[in-house]
C-alpha cells in the first residue's frame, strides 16, 4: 500500500500541471509577452557568455592548439608544376596565334 501512494501523488501532480482547463487560466498578453521577451533575452545572453567564452580561450590558445610544425616539405610536385605552366603557355602561343592569322577556310553556315 505505501508504494501506492507515492505514485498517485507523482500522478496527481502531473495533472495539475498539464491541465488546460481554460476556467483555470487566465488570458493576459502583457504577461504572455513579457515572458517570450524575457526568455528570448535569456536565450541571447546565453548565447552571447558563450561566444565570448570560446572566443577568450581560443584567443588565449586553450582550445584548438595545432601541434608545433616541424620542418616543412614541399606539396607541390616541381616537374609537375613546370610541365603545366608549359602546357599552358604553349596554349597561349597558339590562341595568340590564331587571332593574329585566322585561319582561311570558310564557315559553311554563312
Amino acid at each position: 500500500m505505501n508504494t501506492v501512494t507515492p505514485i498517485r501523488k507523482i500522478k496527481n501532480l502531473i495533472a495539475r500541471v498539464l491541465d488546460k482547463d481554460s476556467g483555470k487560466m487566465s488570458e493576459n498578453p502583457r504577461r504572455d509577452w513579457a515572458l517570450v521577451v524575457l526568455a528570448f533575452l535569456a536565450t541571447a545572453l546565453l548565447f552571447v557568455a558563450i561566444g565570448f567564452y570560446l572566443f577568450i580561450r581560443v584567443k588565449s590558445g586553450e582550445i584548438f592548439v595545432s601541434p608545433a610544425q616541424g620542418e616543412s616539405r614541399p606539396v607541390i610536385d616541381r616537374a609537375a608544376l613546370d610541365a603545366v605552366i608549359e602546357l599552358n603557355t604553349k596554349k597561349k602561343d597558339f590562341v595568340k596565334d590564331l587571332l593574329q592569322n585566322p585561319p582561311l577556310f570558310v564557315d559553311p553556315s554563312r
